[in-house]
This record gives structure tokens, C-alpha cells and sequence, in this order.
């Protein structure tokens, strides 16, 4: 073999590695150059689409928990009694209303009765003040009918020798007027009594003596954000009953304001709210003591509204939060002309977003929403 055949037997090797080299790589980079065009392609813009508003009549609810407060109550004290008690009616565990019978005490009944301020005095003809209209409220109250206003005269009289015959009292027809050993002030209405000194066969205790105390009442409520109203216990140290102070506090920060449409629901039963829609009405807290256990600090509610003509709905992909106000807006589109509109946002589920504002059902809203500084178009 010469030099010259070895020089070509070299040439032809260094052509053939090259030529599968080229075969190689050209292969993996037309690959390469499809997949970056690919992924270009992939980040391209969506393309805005319009879509219907829809309804829906469903009702739309949001939940919320009902805060309660509590107060540890004044004790009752007897009024100017003398005599002996012959029976007590009031028992521990029970609830103490207006017009329930506390004791028998020489043969004469003693009710219990809320009033704006304790009987002090005996009440007769010519006498004035909050007292007297406060006894007219209770002689009302048992049927007699009785004038207006703050003087103790003949009509009250009449209903005053009623209520005397009703309780007992001898020669109640002739009564000079009202005794106010009668009745025993209660703080409050549903007074649950946790102890009481009064026992049949003793003397009645003396005016101002401490008779019975009362278990922590339920004395408020409010509304507020779900899970603001949980009072969990640390370490061994059970969590106290809610003040009404302390309600104030949490109503301030968290506090949940129904509006007309809405109705409280707890435990699939409908509950009364105030006319400011931020708390129940006191009458309601009877209903709650029934199942609450003293010192309880919340309930869980639903507020829900209905609507007769439906709700809109529209995709939650649709809203752009507004840059100047808390709520959204959508890229309407009436008769043919695209804008912006406000909307409010009340709840939202799997079929859509649940909203209030300029819209019918005729409408068209974009998808996606434009962004903030995007002109709806």
C-alpha cells in the first residue's frame, strides 16, 4: 500500500463520520426549532368570547355565627314582708317570668314581675311617677282597663282591688290601694334561679334580704363573621361567658348586618331579627335559652334570600376587580355597545357567580374579563 492510498483511506472516513454526524443533529434540531415555535404558540392570547347572562331562582345564603352575651344577674330581694311562708313555688333550674308565683306568705300569692324600677312604696290615690305607671303596665297586662299616664286615680284603684282579690288578700275589694310586698322584682325575664333561701314553715325574710340568685342570663346577641364568635377554652381554663361590653368590642370588628331580604335561619328554624338587621330581637333570646347551654358563646345561622325573578349568574372568570371601590366590574354588551359596569358579588358556586347590578338577562358579558388596564371592547 502506498503513502497515496493510505492519504484517500483517511479522506473517505473523515466523509463518512461527518455525513452521519450531519444525520444526527440535523434530526434533533428541526425538532428542537418545532418545539419552540410550539411553545410560542402555546402562550398566545385567548381569543374574548361573549356569553350570556343566566338566572337562577335558587335561594342565596351566606353563613354567619350568632354571637351571644351574658350577664351574671342581681340577686332577688325580698319586699316588705312579715309573716310566714306557707309555700314557695319558685324552684332551682326554673325560669322565673312576669306573673309567676314565687311564694305563699300569710295566705297571700307573691309574683314575680319585670318592671322598669322595683316597687319601693305604697301606692294610693293622688300618688305620681314611674312606679304608678309601672303598675298600671301590670293591671293592664292581668285585664283591667286603667287610664294613661303617671297618677294613681280611681281606675287604677279598680284594677288595683282586682289584682288584691286574685292574690289572696282579705278584703281585697276594699283595698286602700297597692302593697308592694306583693311583688318581687325580677332584673330580668327568664330569670333562671341557681339558689334560693326560701323554705316553707320559716319566717319570710326581711326587707332587702337576699331570696335567690339567678344563673347567668342570656342578655344579647349580634351577628358576625363566621368564626369570629368562637371563645375556645386555654389549658384547663374553660372559656367565660361573653359581657355585653365584650359584645360591643366584637360587633365593632366583626360585626354582619342582614339586609331587609334576608332571613336568619338556625337549625331550620326562621328567627326574628332588629329592624338593623345586626342582632335578634330580644324576644327571640327566650327560644335560644331553651337549647343553649349557659355561657354558650355562638350559634351557627344562615342568612338566605329568595328572589322571585331569579338571580343573574354570570362566569366568575367575567369579573375584574374594580381599582377604585372594594366590588368588580364586568365588560358588558348592550345593543351592540361594550362597557364597563359595576356589579356586586354575593355568593358564588360551581354554576357561576351570584351578582347584583346593571344587568338583565339580555345581556352579554366578555370571557375572560379584560384586564385593569385593559379597555373593555
Amino acid at each position: 500500500m502506498t503513502r497515496s492510498d493510505s492519504r484517500e483511506g483517511r479522506a473517505r472516513r473523515t466523509a463518512t463520520l461527518a455525513g452521519f454526524a450531519v444525520w444526527l443533529v440535523l434530526p434533533l434540531g428541526l425538532i428542537a426549532f418545532s418545539l419552540h415555535g410550539s411553545s410560542e404558540a402555546t402562550f398566545a392570547p385567548p381569543i374574548p368570547a361573549w356569553v350570556s347572562v343566566e338566572s337562577d331562582s335558587s335561594a342565596v345564603t351566606r353563613s354567619v355565627d350568632v354571637a351571644l352575651a351574658w350577664d351574671s344577674p342581681a340577686p332577688l330581694r325580698a319586699p316588705d314582708w312579715s309573716g310566714l311562708v306557707q309555700s314557695v313555688e319558685a324552684k332551682v333550674g326554673s325560669a322565673l317570668k312576669s306573673g309567676d308565683l314565687v311564694a305563699t306568705i300569710d295566705a297571700v300569692d307573691r309574683v314575680a314581675w319585670q318592671t322598669p324600677t322595683a316597687f319601693h312604696r305604697p301606692l294610693s290615690i293622688g300618688d305620681t311617677g314611674l312606679d304608678v305607671d309601672a303598675l298600671k303596665d301590670i293591671l293592664r297586662t292581668r285585664g283591667s282597663d286603667v287610664s294613661t299616664g303617671k297618677t294613681f286615680d280611681e281606675s287604677t284603684l279598680a284594677g288595683v282591688r282586682t289584682l288584691a282579690r286574685s292574690l289572696g288578700v282579705v278584703d281585697g275589694d276594699e283595698a286602700p290601694g297597692f302593697d308592694p310586698g306583693w311583688i318581687v322584682f325580677l332584673p330580668h325575664e327568664s330569670y333562671v334561679l341557681a339558689d334560693t333561701v326560701l323554705a316553707a314553715g320559716t319566717l319570710a325574710p326581711s326587707f332587702g334580704e337576699s331570696i335567690a340568685t339567678g344563673s347567668s342570663a342570656l342578655t344579647g346577641s349580634g351577628l358576625v363573621d363566621r368564626g369570629a364568635a368562637s371563645q375556645p377554652a386555654s389549658s384547663a381554663i374553660e372559656a367565660t361567658p361573653r359581657s355585653l361590653d365584650e359584645m360591643t368590642v366584637l360587633l365593632a370588628s366583626a360585626g354582619v348586618r342582614a339586609s331587609d331580604d334576608e332571613t336568619l335561619v338556625i337549625a331550620g328554624q326562621d328567627y326574628a331579627l332588629t329592624a338593623q338587621g345586626e342582632s335578634l330581637e330580644p324576644a327571640e333570646l327566650e327560644r335560644v335559652r331553651s337549647f343553649v347551654p349557659v355561657g354558650g358563646s355562638h350559634m351557627t345561622g344562615i342568612l338566605t334570600r329568595t328572589r322571585a325573578d331569579g338571580w343573574l349568574v354570570i362566569p366568575s372568570a367575567s369579573l375584574t376587580p374594580a381599582r377604585e371601590t372594594d366590588g368588580f366590574l364586568v365588560c358588558r354588551l348592550r345593543d351592540g355597545k361594550p362597557s364597563a359596569t359595576p356589579v356586586v358579588v354575593l355568593t358564588s358556586s360551581p354554576s357561576g357567580t351570584y351578582i347584583e347590578g346593571d344587568l338583565t338577562r339580555t345581556d352579554h358579558v366578555r370571557l375572560p374579563a379584560p384586564s385593569a388596564s385593559e379597555p373593555c371592547r
